[in-house]
């Protein structure tokens, strides 16, 4: 998913200050990827404003938003497996 972000926007900031660590933008475009591999419902039908437990709002420009949803679903279309065909435990 990065690697389509970055395709569209290299300048996407998808590292931390210490270039280790995902970004706030970073960790939310994995989180989109694994929602929609999950769900099965595409990226873009997540809420732009995303509210965690307590009421603190995730800052994500909004202008960064379809990208995310674009590279969430490109790498999904390019490498994700059918639900279906993960192991079921018993």
């Amino acid at each position: 998913a990065w690697r389509a972000a970055w395709a569209v926007d290299a300048s996407g900031a998808l590292y931390d200050l210490d270039q280790f660590h995902p970004s706030l933008v970073g960790t939310s475009l994995a989180a989109l990827t694994m929602d929609e591999q999950i769900s099965g419902k595409p990226a873009s039908t997540v809420p732009e404003k995303l509210v965690l437990p307590g009421g603190r709002i995730v800052p994500i420009d909004p202008r960064l938003q379809p990208l995310l949803h674009e590279a969430a679903s490109k790498a999904n279309e390019q490498f994700a497996r059918s639900v279906d065909s993960w192991p079921r435990s018993r």
